[in-house]
């Protein structure tokens, strides 16, 4: 059933992750801005998410924020993601993970983008990281800190809304998309991204990289717009690194196929092979292994 119009909708998919995902929902609640939608896909969870979810009905009941609870029963975050693209009839929808903790401003700085620029086809903001009491470690190169959610794409300090770069893309954890801009892509692929607790990932960047080639003047990276990461810190090691970095480097490929960039498969086949030997860094060589792998599979 479409939820009644509405401006903006944040959209949160959740699956097991019930303290994080409490954490998330209590920054939304101090929220300063309430005129807004709140869509919670529970993507068949089996802890306490579902009861928790029902709580907060009555919470939001004499609230500006317009609650909308979604039970999506088959498994996979892009399917939950779609399911709440087809479940509401907002303009905008900000698509924020359950473990991501806006900061006080988030919600605005969106506000102030869509206002500025109504021409605005998909954006993103920073997502920082909250690393270990020891901080981030030593055998984490710094263009891999994305396997924990990290991204920042500027390092000026500049706080002012721009243009998203050739070379920028926006994570899936903190990004405002046009929704009948998504729709018109048949929303997000469901063949990528996490599925339960199999990782994985890219439909974001399918979604990007096709509307940077329709809407060159269409994409934004909005500095304002920040969330923190908080991730379960027995992942902060070598081996969990290797293995995400390894299943990403398999989601990229399955994506440039699906986006049929053949010339740029090729060459980038052909420079990881000479890399893997040369690289310093087990996590780039398992990006590369898991990238060559999956047309070694095909």
């Amino acid at each position: 059933m479409l939820t009644m119009n509405s401006d903006i909708s944040i959209v949160i998919c959740t699956y097991n992750k019930f303290k994080a995902f409490q954490k998330t929902i209590k920054a939304i609640q101090e929220f300063h801005w309430k005129n807004f939608e709140l869509i919670i896909v529970n993507n068949n969870s089996t802890d306490e998410t579902g009861k928790y979810c029902s709580s907060l009905a009555d919470f939001f009941a004499n609230s500006e924020v317009s609650l909308t609870y979604i039970f999506e029963p088959q498994m996979g975050l892009s399917k939950a993601r779609n399911a709440a693209l087809n479940g509401t009839l907002s303009k905008w929808l900000i698509l924020l993970d359950d473990d991501c903790i806006p900061e006080s401003q988030f919600l605005q700085a969106y506000r102030r983008l869509i206002t500025k620029y109504p021409q605005c086809k998909l954006a993103g903001g920073p997502i920082r990281v909250r690393w270990s009491e020891e901080g981030k470690p030593s055998w984490l190169p710094s263009d891999f800190e994305w396997i924990y959610g990290a991204i920042e794409n500027e390092t000026s300090g500049d706080k002012t809304i721009r243009f998203l770069r050739k070379n920028e893309t926006v994570n899936g954890g903190n990004f405002l998309v046009h929704r009948e801009t998504l729709l018109s892509l048949k929303g997000f692929n469901e063949n990528l991204g996490h599925v339960g607790e199999k990782e994985g990932g890219n439909e974001e960047h399918f979604i990007v990289q096709t509307l940077k080639k329709k809407f060159p003047d269409g994409l934004f990276w909005v500095p304002d717009a920040v969330v923190v990461h908080h991730f379960p810190l027995e992942r902060l090691n070598l081996r969990y690194a290797e293995e995400r970095s390894k299943t990403a480097g398999y989601d990229r490929a399955k994506s440039d196929l699906y986006q049929k960039r053949y010339i740029q498969i090729f060459l980038r086949v052909v420079w990881y092979i000479i890399k893997i030997p040369r690289t310093n860094s087990s996590i780039c060589a398992s990006y590369y292994r898991g990238y060559i792998n999956f047309f070694i599979r095909k």
